[in-house]
């Protein structure tokens, strides 16, 4: 077998700029995207057809995900989801955001080349955290506010 760019991504063996990962699935930016904040998601294990693929759902609803954090951050008009072959044969989905003032058509042209530091800017803006890690921050928050709040009652008393 070729050796897989995605898979070698998703084990971290080549460095990437991941904006959400889970235990399927793993999300990073295109580092020669044809537009800005362009993003690939893609199955962790080497899968190489969407119909095919018994976790295709859940990947979909991943794409999604990513898309609208994509749309929301990027203030993007929308988001053109793309399901195209790669040389390696692993399944990628591409995202494209897409403001008013971008060109097509964006898959014959050039890639636009962005420095490390555009990359972080743009995965600090598109990291998405895991749902389990928002939902402790948040449990957190509330025990820290509620004990404030004992605090200061017994304060009075």
């Amino acid at each position: 077998m070729v050796d897989c760019v995605i898979c070698s991504i998703a084990q971290k063996k080549i460095k990437s700029f991941i904006i959400y990962e889970s235990s399927d699935f793993i999300a990073f930016l295109d580092i020669m995207p044809r537009v800005k904040g362009m993003t690939i998601v893609a199955p962790k294990e080497h899968v190489t057809s969407l119909v095919d693929y018994d976790k295709a759902f859940e990947l979909m609803k991943t794409v999604l995900k990513v898309a609208k954090q994509i749309k929301v951050e990027l203030n993007a008009k929308s988001v053109i989801i793309s399901n195209l072959p790669t040389q390696s044969g692993h399944l990628i989905i591409k995202l494209y955001p897409i403001k008013e003032d971008t060109e097509f058509p964006l898959f014959e042209k050039d890639p636009i080349r962005l420095d490390e530091k555009d990359l972080m800017d743009l995965l600090e803006k598109l990291k998405i955290e895991e749902i389990e890690e928002y939902e402790k921050k948040k449990i957190q928050e509330r025990d820290v506010e509620y004990m404030e709040k004992l605090k200061r009652e017994w304060e009075f008393t």
